[in-house]
């Protein structure tokens, strides 16, 4: 009976899920760990895709239970696991996005109040996070259906896609701000691409400043035959 008692109650803390209020102030979760707590529970207590997401819905308060409702009124099926998951951590996991895993590189400085532990956790959100980014076909082995393709070709592959990816990653972030928003929101597939399209937003803000340049210089230079506008007036200051 014992035994039974703390299997119990081990399975009822393994599966006991936080409360999630969409507010930092009262959440002492972020919204991917919740994700994984439910993932994680279901995994455990062997819960199906209607388990999950009934869990998900019971755990929500205050401002989540708005979000929740608002579901009805999209395309979003709230009957899918993997639907109302996406959904629920593109509405409140800001480090689910491009721009802001770029921020994460930024910001990845031990700061003067932070202990190391905290540190490390920041580390880790923005390598998830990075993860979360990593193009669908990356796994895709090219390397063995060349003929005699060994081993250790397939992983020399591998971590050459993985380092291409990363430095894609740190282009993205170090882009200077008056560009950086555009080249993330387009979306290349890789570091060439992003760098083409950077480099022919480049050019065309470079020709407005220089267009900007010309336009004052001719509205301080004289006409023909004439004198500087600009001369002009230091000239009657003069009298």
């Amino acid at each position: 009976m014992a035994a039974a008692l703390n299997d119990h109650d081990r399975m009822r803390r393994s599966t006991d899920i936080p409360l999630f209020y969409a507010r930092r102030d009262k959440d002492t979760v972020l919204p991917r760990i919740l994700i994984d707590r439910i993932e994680d529970a279901a995994a455990i207590a062997t819960w199906d895709e209607a388990r999950k997401i009934r869990e998900l819905k019971l755990c929500l308060r205050e401002r989540a239970i708005i979000w929740w409702k608002s579901l009805r009124d999209t395309t979003i099926n709230i009957a899918v696991w993997d639907e109302v998951k996406k959904e629920f951590l593109t509405a409140y996991e800001p480090k689910y996005t491009a721009k802001t895993v770029c921020a994460n590189f930024t910001d990845l400085k031990q700061h003067p109040d932070e202990s190391m532990n905290d540190f490390l956790c920041r580390i880790q959100v923005a390598y998830d996070r990075l993860l979360d980014n990593k193009p669908a076909t990356m796994p895709t082995v090219r390397t063995a259906i060349a003929a005699g393709a060994t081993e250790a070709d397939i992983k020399a592959e591998g971590i050459n896609d993985m380092a291409l990816f990363f430095k894609h990653q740190l282009f993205l972030a170090g882009v200077k701000d008056s560009l950086r928003d555009r080249v993330l929101e387009a979306g290349k597939a890789d570091l060439q691409e992003s760098l083409k399209f950077a480099r022919e937003l480049e050019a065309i803000q470079n020709d407005r400043k220089r267009s900007t340049k010309i336009a004052a210089l001719k509205a301080i230079m004289p006409p023909p035959g004439g004198r500087c506008h600009l001369l002009g007036r230091i000239g009657k200051r003069g009298h």
